[in-house]
């Protein structure tokens, strides 16, 4: 297999019905269970989906899965044939990865980008004050139950 290839564009994750693709993560998903595909097979969904709308053409899809430009043609057009069977797209009437090995490749559905979740901040407490660790919430623990105890036990010894 080659190197793992650059993404064409950010942001860097995509979904299109129940597939997801994380290009920085190199993970395409269905229904959340991963999909194993060889780098080439990847790096040509990741190219196409970053460039949706448009033909790729078969020398801009081999300079993508290798730079040195010693790429076949014929390389590309297995990466894109493993690409169509890992979507379950068929060659004889595609409906995802179009096009033809003359011309280049197109991706075929409607994609929407997704945005990197931002982590909410945690909403502070009033029971731990802030900087205070676990330890010290255990030792203030400990010290509550040693008092309620010692309550306990001066309320049952009273006469």
């Amino acid at each position: 297999m080659g190197a793992r290839h650059p993404a064409p564009e950010a942001p860097r994750r995509y979904r299109w019905g129940a597939y997801r693709i994380d290009v920085a993560a190199r993970l395409l998903t269905f229904d959340g269970v991963p999909i194993v595909l060889a780098d080439d097979a990847f790096a040509v969904i990741a190219c196409l989906v970053a460039r949706r709308g448009a033909t790729v053409h078969v020398a801009e899809l081999a300079r993508v899965l290798d730079p040195a430009g010693t790429m076949a043609d014929v390389r590309v057009h297995a990466a894109v044939r493993a690409a169509r069977r890992a979507l379950n797209d068929r060659a004889h009437t595609p409906a995802v990865i179009l096009g033809t090995p003359v011309s280049g490749y197109a991706w075929g559905v409607r994609v929407r980008r997704e945005r990197p979740r931002s982590v909410a901040p945690r909403a502070k407490t009033d029971a731990v004050p802030t900087g205070a660790t676990s330890r010290d919430a255990y030792e203030a623990g400990a010290a509550l139950g040693a008092a309620l105890a010692l309550a306990a036990a001066a309320w049952f010894a009273w006469p």
